[in-house]
């Protein structure tokens, strides 16, 4: 079963100001661990820089999710656009 990215990544930021601090922590910390493998395992450039992502996409972590979301769907040869964050500003 093949999925598009626009359908893998859908998120809901309703109510997001109710996640307790260490959460968000926490999930910087995996994203932090994702983009360092497909940075290691992905040709070089494939995902843009931390600071490339604040600025193209925003400076939540569903920003960098998104980022990573798009990289992995360009590894992965599959066309369908690039992923969008929908309710993040």
């Amino acid at each position: 079963m093949v999925m598009r990215a626009e359908s893998l990544v859908h998120f809901d930021l309703q109510g997001a100001d109710e996640i307790q601090p260490a959460t968000g922590d926490n999930a910087r910390a995996a994203l932090r661990m994702i983009r360092e493998a497909v940075e290691t395992l992905g040709p070089v450039g494939i995902l843009p820089s931390e600071q490339a992502v604040l600025f193209l996409y925003g400076p939540e972590p569903v920003h960098e999710a998104a980022a990573i979301v798009n990289a992995l769907t360009k590894v992965m040869g599959q066309s369908g656009g690039a992923c969008s964050v929908e309710g993040a500003s």
